[in-house]
């Protein structure tokens, strides 16, 4: 499935993906974008899960979804959530990538189990959830295939009737209000990044802690610890001390091999949660890392090398979805490539106090997505020294009236932490 070239992102896209396979780590990507009725105020379309015309529609996005891919509709059994009497509707699109298939589901078929084996196949979801339809995406190898879908999700929705959007009673436009969350992991549990690269989860959780728009910029308005994505130093502090000491003895064990994924899974999980020690609602969620004790259902199940990205509010445009789905996946690829061990940072009161300003939050995302020069330096050494044996590389004079970058750093975070210890009462803020 490719993406049009017609569409202004198509050369962006296909650079990235270019890129991304010179690295040969496999990044697969998915998500759950969630559409609602923005002229309704029926309870289907604010809160509840079923009712209305929710099935209808639902069912109308899923013919139009398996029309464009040629795929087989069928109307399957859904979820089951605690204090519900009966499990949701739900379909499901099965479809080949260069294979027309017929068959479409009618709103009085009699529900099936969704299948257990693809068989290489492809399979995406369209189900119900409080107050939208939301349609879990069939992972995508490539960001081009992923546009590509998102493109057909979004016309179907439409074409249905349902809005990314939503408006309050003041006429103030909002997301849908599902969210829009992004999935990373591969073509099977062992080539995902996190199983394939057991250091890539412990990077991963340095460099979100020390980017803060990444948990922001792209996050619903509704931040911090109550919200459906609290970061990991937003919960118990209890559990972020822990958190230093969990990452640093995980990565000694990644260094040596001898990191399971079951291991990294008992690891991080009773961390990565929200104050109720929930870690489905987590900024990170590794609950389909490699937990035994999810449900199966369908092909999913809790060892599918997953995690969950859910900081991301549902955009209006797919390619704002897109956007986000590339820096994503470099992000991945460059901490599978590299070593990424900077120490957690405890921001205190500048997390929701600085980091609410937007200039701060735009500076920030510049820096997360240009990596460090000083971190390359050594590998660059090396390759010149492999390139040119008996070249001598010279060493960069520098002004001897001038300090070294490294000690002007040093002290300037040494300020810094002063600062944040006078303001926090003499509390420790490294």
């Amino acid at each position: 499935m490719t993406i049009p070239a017609s569409a202004p992102i198509h050369a962006d896209v296909a650079l990235h993906d270019a890129q991304i396979e010179r690295k040969h780590v496999e990044v697969w990507v998915g998500a759950e974008p969630t559409f609602t009725r923005a002229d309704s105020l029926d309870p289907a379309w604010s809160s509840a899960a079923e009712g209305d015309d929710k099935l209808a529609r639902a069912h109308a996005i899923a013919t139009s979804i398996g029309d464009a891919f040629g795929g087989q509709v069928t109307r399957v059994i859904g979820r089951r959530y605690p204090g519900e009497e009966t499990e949701r509707f739900a379909f499901g699109v099965r479809w080949r990538d260069g294979e027309a298939r017929c068959g479409a589901a009618t709103l009085a078929d009699e529900p099936v189990a969704p299948p257990e084996d693809l068989d290489g196949d492809r399979y995406l979801s369209v189900t119900p959830d409080p107050g939208v339809v939301e349609v879990n995406l069939a992972p995508s190898p490539t960001l081009g295939d992923f546009a590509a879908q998102l493109e057909l999700v979004w016309d179907a929705a439409v074409r249905a009737g349902l809005s990314p959007l939503r408006y309050r009673f003041n006429g103030q436009q909002i997301d849908s209000g599902g969210g829009g969350q992004l999935t990373i992991g591969a073509s099977s549990p062992a080539a995902s990044p996190f199983v394939r690269y057991p250091h890539v989860l412990p990077a991963l959780v340095r460099y979100v802690n020390n980017h803060p728009s990444l948990s922001y910029w792209f996050a619903s308005e509704c931040v911090g610890s109550a919200s459906q994505s609290p970061r990991a130093d937003e919960g118990t502090r209890e559990n972020f001390d822990e958190l230093e000491v969990a990452l640093r003895h995980a990565e000694a064990l990644a260094d040596r091999g001898e990191l399971p994924p079951a291991q990294l899974w008992q690891a991080l999980s009773p961390l990565l949660v929200d104050v109720a020690g929930n870690s489905h609602r987590a900024e990170l969620n590794v609950e389909k890392l490699w937990n035994p004790h999810v449900s199966p259902h369908g092909t999913r199940h809790g060892k599918m090398g997953l995690v969950e990205l859910r900081a991301v509010r549902m955009p209006e445009r797919p390619e704002m979805l897109v956007a986000l789905a590339a820096l994503v996946r470099s992000i991945i690829t460059r901490l599978a490539i590299s070593h990424y061990r900077e120490p957690l940072l405890d921001w205190h009161d500048e997390l929701h106090d600085r980091f609410a300003l937007p200039s701060a939050l735009e500076l920030d995302l510049g820096r997360s997505r240009r990596p460090r020069r000083r971190a390359h330096r050594p590998a660059a050494r090396r390759a010149r020294r492999v390139a040119h044996p008996g070249h001598h590389v010279q060493p960069r004079r520098r002004d001897p009236g001038r300090a070294p970058r490294a000690r002007v750093l040093a002290a300037g975070r040494r300020r810094r932490v002063a600062g944040a210890r006078r303001r926090a009462g003499g509390r420790c803020v490294e």
